[in-house]
């Protein structure tokens, strides 16, 4: 684990993705795409309750130059302005104080979060432009949830307009945008994650038969893989369910037979009369990252994209379980997370006029 975390901040992905990539039944077409991570946060206000920081971090994974190689990665920042390895941009935005988006020019939050959406604008034409190689295609991985602020193409309520239909004057999409500072190429696909558990579909246990030895129904065991879910219009989204570690710890699979309120308490007595207090056991909850392609370019299997995103988030980079996200958003994300001054995000009572965009 130590090295695989070393491996991340020098930007270096070891083999796992190309062997995990190639296995799909479309591998040479996912294989052949650069995979963008956008992490957008605004953090809680400064001491003297002044000013707000909006965090933009953007992290590019590229395949390898050889068949079978290690993919590598680059990351982007406002400061940087440009596209680095990993481990430089490491070094250079914790250096730095979060001096990025602290107020802006526009008036309002709304016009704020569109001048971080801009700066996305410029960073994806910069990768357009400097790093990809001719023919070669980009696909760009948000939290739906934390950049819905930003372009109004990642919400539920959008999905059966296009963007001609909106007049919103915000980018539909990140690498959409108008202008002489738009990428040159948009992207192959936008892929909009989302963790929140209000939001998502979460797992349900369906009982089985009672069991004639406990009287107690057992659960059904949920599946790990990645599950279609079926719509009744519109495009089909995608849930990776994902069973935590201590659901394989020792005393921690009582989840699998039934739930709590069927938990024996237990009792004290005599040898051969006790009986184990199973509420005190272990539990665990089942969590769930949905997966939902948008912006897909003509021609781009939707299955393959979310295919190769549940790929990406269980091939990580320096844990032995699945993370939450991608390996792209997941590094982006980090590279904030260990900042020095890293605090929490803004609650809701400190976010102002944008919690009407919610």
């Amino acid at each position: 684990m130590a090295l695989l975390d070393l491996y991340r901040s020098l930007g270096i992905i070891d083999q796992r993705l190309a062997r995990a990539i190639a296995k799909d039944k479309k591998g040479h077409e996912a294989g052949n795409l650069v995979y963008c991570g956008i992490h957008a946060r605004r953090q809680t206000k400064t001491a003297d309750g002044k000013h707000t920081k909006r965090v933009l971090v953007a992290t590019a994974l590229f395949p390898p130059e050889e068949e079978g190689g290690a993919w590598t990665m680059r990351a982007w920042t406002p400061l940087i302005g440009a596209w680095v390895p990993y481990r430089q941009a490491v070094a250079a935005f914790h250096a730095s104080d979060y001096a990025l988006h602290v107020d802006g020019k526009g008036e309002t939050d709304k016009e704020r979060w569109a001048e971080a959406a801009s700066h996305v604008e410029d960073a994806l034409a910069s990768l357009v432009r400097d790093e990809l190689e001719p023919g070669m295609g980009y696909v760009v991985m948000v939290d739906g949830h934390a950049c819905r602020r930003m372009w109004t193409g990642l919400h539920n309520e959008n999905q059966s307009y296009q963007k001609d239909d909106i007049t919103d004057p915000r980018t539909w999409l990140p690498g959409h945008g108008k202008g002489k500072n738009a990428p040159r190429k948009r992207p192959t696909a936008v892929i909009r994650m989302n963790v929140a558990p209000d939001e998502v579909p979460q797992y349900v246990p369906v009982p089985r038969e009672s069991d004639p030895d406990t009287e107690k129904e057992s659960i059904l065991f949920a599946s790990a893989k990645l599950h279609r879910a079926d719509v009744d219009f519109g495009s089909p989204f995608w849930i990776l369910f994902n069973i935590p570690r201590n659901y394989q710890a020792k005393g921690g699979d009582l989840g699998k037979t039934f739930t709590r309120w069927d938990a024996v308490p237990g009792k004290g007595g005599e040898e051969g009369e006790r009986e184990t207090n199973e509420l005190k056991t272990p539990w665990w909850a089942v969590t769930a990252t949905e997966i939902y392609p948008v912006g897909v370019a003509n021609g781009v299997d939707r299955t393959m994209l979310s295919r190769v995103t549940a790929r990406l988030c269980h091939q990580t980079v320096a844990w032995s379980d699945r993370s939450r996200y991608p390996v792209p958003l997941h590094a982006a994300k980090q590279l904030d997370l260990d900042h020095p001054q890293h605090r929490r995000s803004a609650p809701p009572e400190e976010r102002g006029d944008e919690a009407a965009d919610e």
